[in-house]
């Protein structure tokens, strides 16, 4: 059985599959290199690999908000790839079986992202 990590972003729910989903962590440290992708929060290490963090707000074009003490940060993999994504709160898992785009769950909608979208529109960082 799959499932989805069910997280807000401002007044939004939404999944990611959770076959994706290597880890959460709170909010660190992180690099800033010069001439980022303006959707970038930075560059941090995670698990030994060098990991683009993206604030999903402003990746998907939403008002920024400043970050707190206990921001998480949801780390995807996908083809070999590694990023971690800003959201502003993960709610909880949710287990699915079906590959809907919405899906309904406690008078909520909740909007499944594809993976491989966040992927295909964030630089490799062997290319930055």
């Amino acid at each position: 059985m799959g499932g989805v990590v069910v997280f807000q972003l401002a007044d939004q729910v939404f999944g990611i599959p959770i076959e994706h989903v290597r880890e959460i962590l709170p909010i660190m440290q992180v690099t800033r290199p010069p001439q980022m992708p303006s959707d970038w929060y930075g560059i941090a290490t995670i698990r030994a690999i060098v990991t683009p963090i993206i604030d999903l707000r402003l990746h998907m074009r939403l008002e920024s908000k400043p970050l707190e003490v206990d921001t998480p940060i949801i780390v995807l993999q996908y083809e070999g790839r590694q990023i971690g994504i800003l959201v502003d709160a993960v709610l909880y898992v949710l287990g699915y079986t079906s590959q809907a785009a919405v899906i309904q769950h406690a008078g909520q909608l909740i909007i499944t992202l594809e993976v491989a979208t966040i992927f295909a529109k964030t630089p490799d960082i062997a290319e930055r």
